[in-house]
């Protein structure tokens, strides 16, 4: 699974305010949405949770681009604790 933040901040990404964790399945085009308040670990955990229960097949993948609230040892933990491969985007050189 794809996944990525999609931030509701408005014109200011100061302070706590809801993300979105988008979640996409490359093959199928499956898409799981679940919204958390802020990017710690425990929001970004419960919403990974809770948007595999709901997936109809199971996450064997997570990948995520190179944004901090995922790229961190918190979310190595997670995929280590389920069983997820975890993998990520590099960014292009310039």
């Amino acid at each position: 699974m794809q996944i990525d933040y999609v931030e509701h901040c408005g014109s200011s990404a100061a302070g706590e305010f809801v993300r979105t964790i988008d979640s996409t399945c490359i093959a199928s085009g499956w898409e799981e949405w679940e919204a958390v308040m802020g990017r710690g670990q425990f929001p970004t955990k419960e919403g990974l949770d809770k948007a595999r229960s709901r997936s109809p097949f199971s996450w064997q993948e997570i990948h995520s681009d190179n944004d901090k609230g995922f790229v961190n040892v918190h979310l190595v933990k997670y995929s280590e604790e389920t069983a997820l491969r975890f993998s990520r985007s590099r960014p292009l050189p310039c």
